[in-house]
């Protein structure tokens, strides 16, 4: 159908085959990708709401917390959420995201000296050139 309509003497133009593919594509997709972030989120907090110690009961409570302010009936139930949700999303994530950016920039800087030094062949698939010359050496 969308073939037939498309080609010209068909009577669609190229906009309304976008609007065709947005309305009915890019609506299932979305869905599809809702629902396996729903089963990533589900098999997350199975794993982390076994409270073992302390530092999961905590991580438990503000999993709940940042939940609560999530849901649109998270400010009907608590009318404080929203505050606490906010500074929990500005200090307490943004803390975690600079010491994730920061990890990452270290081992990038590392690896990029084992690179220039010779340690990383692997990286740009050269093991067998590596092999070749030891063996040259060898002889």
């Amino acid at each position: 159908m969308l073939i037939a309509y498309y080609f010209p003497g068909g009577g669609g133009t190229r906009n309304q085959l976008f609007v065709i593919f947005n309305v009915s594509i890019r609506g299932v997709a979305s869905t599809a990708v809702f629902a396996m972030h729903g089963f990533l989120v589900a098999s997350a907090m199975f794993r982390v709401l076994k409270v073992n110690s302390p530092q999961r009961f905590v991580g438990v409570i503000l999993l709940f917390l940042m939940m609560l302010y999530q849901i649109p009936l998270g400010d009907w139930m608590w009318p404080g959420i929203a505050g606490v949700g906010d500074w929990l999303s500005n200090v307490i994530l943004t803390a975690g995201n600079r010491a994730i950016v920061l990890c990452s920039a270290v081992g990038m800087f590392i690896l990029g000296i084992r690179v220039l030094l010779g340690k990383e062949w692997n990286q740009y698939g050269l093991e067998e050139r590596k092999k070749a010359i030891i063996q040259e050496g060898k002889r």
